[in-house]
């Protein structure tokens, strides 16, 4: 059994120029899988990354939604700045179920 996940891919996030963010967080995805040895509930993710709303963050920079739609799990960021704790957050949302998950 692992002692812990490695959360290394996660440094791609700061050091690639235009990261795959989808690829990312899906190698986030089973990397917490092999370590939780279960299956997420979402493993359907779309990620998506607002450019466009820089200036219309809110104070704390915490500007994400996550919705189910036509059976894939969206999220959608509009702060780079915390990127990496909002997909660790998010991963571990993918193995909770849906019914169970704090709406936002």
């Amino acid at each position: 059994m692992k002692v812990s996940p490695n959360f290394k891919v996660l440094e791609k996030l700061e050091k690639e120029e235009n990261p795959n963010l989808n690829k990312i967080f899906l190698n986030l995805i089973n990397e917490l899988k092999t370590y939780l040895r279960i299956d997420p509930v979402n493993n359907n993710v779309v990620i998506h990354l607002e450019h466009n709303n820089v200036n219309k963050i809110n104070q704390l920079g915490y500007d994400i939604s996550r919705y189910l739609k036509e059976g894939k799990y969206h999220i959608r960021i509009s702060n780079y700045k915390f990127i990496p704790f909002f997909f660790l957050e998010s991963a571990y949302l993918c193995f909770i179920p849906n019914h169970q998950k704090e709406s936002r």
